[in-house]
């Protein structure tokens, strides 16, 4: 795979608007006739138009640009989740998240068939607190809030 991507985008697009503004009614291929060395760009470029997350879309030559972020998008098609990192050159993750253990799956007398969604992290519980409405006096013209701030 080569690399610098973005910048030879770049490029092919610049190539291709100064020949249609010379060939207004111009195909692609007559482009790419004339000049060959965008073949191979244009060809990624029509192949992965349609689809939204078949590449990183991202300049890699970019100088801000650090490996861990290549590393991140890599690790989430393995089915890493829970990214904590600790600087630009590592990160923490957590595997297999809500996978069941061995205990569960030799246990009796459940079936493989119950384990089939484990794939899918587990959705945080997140305790709801209900807080009283803020109540308003027009005839005293103050607020009351909860836990007696006003």
């Amino acid at each position: 795979m080569k690399l610098a991507i973005a910048p030879r985008v770049a490029d092919t697009h610049a190539a291709i608007s100064q020949y249609l503004e010379d060939h207004p009614r111009a195909l692609v291929v007559e482009f790419l006739i004339q000049c060959p060395r965008h073949k191979d760009i244009v060809r990624r470029i029509q192949s992965m138009a349609s689809t939204s997350f078949g590449e990183i879309r991202a300049n890699l030559w970019a100088r801000d640009m650090k490996p861990m972020h290549l590393l991140r998008t890599k690790l989430s098609f393995f089915g890493a989740s829970r990214f904590d990192p600790k600087s630009d050159r590592w990160v923490r993750i957590t595997l297999f998240q809500g996978a069941p253990l061995v205990e569960e799956l030799n246990a009796e007398p459940q079936a493989p068939v119950a384990f089939d969604d484990w794939s899918f992290p587990l959705a945080p519980q997140i305790a709801r607190t209900v807080l009283p409405e803020m109540t308003a006096d027009p005839r005293q013209g103050n607020t009351t809030t909860v836990g007696g701030m006003s």
